[in-house]
């Protein structure tokens, strides 16, 4: 295998900085999609959002948004096995619209589809 002359490897190098600057203009769409994916959903009408401060919901560890949980007080949200534990997956819940809706343990207004409590029980 002969060594690549001077000319060969800065044409080349060109070509790399070229196709690397041109791909980045194919991920532009991916991520203004994703980030309208994470705009919120409107709460259904006549709903109010559960506060996370209502003495039932603190006392389940309740968050709107599963980041925001406690794992040293629940530790077992942390697992492997819980990554999908989520309220629109769990057996008290049931959807008002597609971000919202009821828990039977939180009654004082809707919960995020995407929250999560200490309550989470699978979905049968």
């Amino acid at each position: 295998m002969s060594k690549p002359s001077r000319r060969e490897f800065i044409k080349s190098s060109l070509l790399m900085a070229g196709a690397v600057a041109f791909s980045g203009s194919f991920l532009k769409p991916i991520k203004v999609f994703a980030k309208a994916a994470e705009k919120e959903i409107p709460l259904p009408p006549g709903e109010k959002k559960l506060d996370e401060n209502d003495a039932v919901a603190k006392a389940l560890g309740f968050h709107h948004n599963v980041k925001d949980i406690d794992y040293t007080r629940y530790p077992q949200r942390k697992k492997p096995e819980a990554k999908d534990q989520f309220c629109k997956n769990c057996a008290l819940y049931s959807a008002k619209n597609e971000g919202w809706g009821k828990c039977q343990m939180l009654a004082n207004g809707v919960v995020s589809a995407q929250g999560w409590c200490g309550s989470w029980n699978k979905k049968a």
